[in-house]
């Protein structure tokens, strides 16, 4: 059941969904930022690591030159063993790099569809229950139109009723008179 906020119904409103969006557009920018920081960390320290690198093989070829070519030979080979297990080594942080990276991007996509799968589904709930509110009112209205048609017919049935039993007492009445008449007429002769 989603958090209680805004309205009694215990439902987000347009204005907490709003307020929650922003505060995650803000967290995803603040994972940018610290992404982005993360990277240039990562670009000053291998560019730190390069130029301490290139300095030690710059001291390491200058001692070189000035010995004889067969120690010549025999540091060329030890430099190569070097550049190979610094290329290797630097491979093995980049992979663990990438690595991380990608664990904190999966960490805050599952934040951020957490987030608007939930802000969804509150939404979807806030307006089934408005239909609902809205079906029963409908169903109330119907049923008192239902009643005041069922009353309206009964007062017609007893309108017609009445109109009928009139109509068969006038017309006694008319029979009446028109015996007393002919009673009157046929006791003046």
């Amino acid at each position: 059941m989603p958090a209680k906020r805004g309205l009694s119904t215990g439902y987000l409103t347009k204005e907490d969904l709003k307020k929650e969006t922003s505060r995650l557009e803000k967290l995803i920018k603040q994972g940018d930022k610290k992404l982005d920081n993360s990277l240039k960390a990562l670009d000053a320290k291998t560019d730190k690591v390069n130029v301490s690198l290139n300095a030690k093989i710059d001291k390491v070829e200058k001692r070189l030159n000035a010995k004889i070519d067969a120690v010549e030979k025999r540091l060329d080979a030890k430099i190569d063993a070097v550049e190979k297990r610094l290329d290797a080594k630097i491979d093995a942080v980049e992979k663990r790099l990438d690595a991380k990276i990608d664990a904190v991007e999966k960490r805050l996509d599952a934040k951020i569809e957490s987030k608007v799968d939930s802000a969804v589904q509150s939404m979807k709930d806030y307006t089934d229950s408005r239909f609902n509110q809205l079906d029963q009112k409908m169903d109330m209205f119907a049923k008192k139109l239902d009643m005041a048609e069922h009353g309206i017919m009964v007062m017609l049935e007893n309108i017609y009723s009445n109109q009928i039993k009139m109509k068969e007492q006038l017309e006694d009445h008319e029979q009446r008179i028109v015996k007393l008449e002919e009673q009157a007429n046929f006791t003046k002769l």
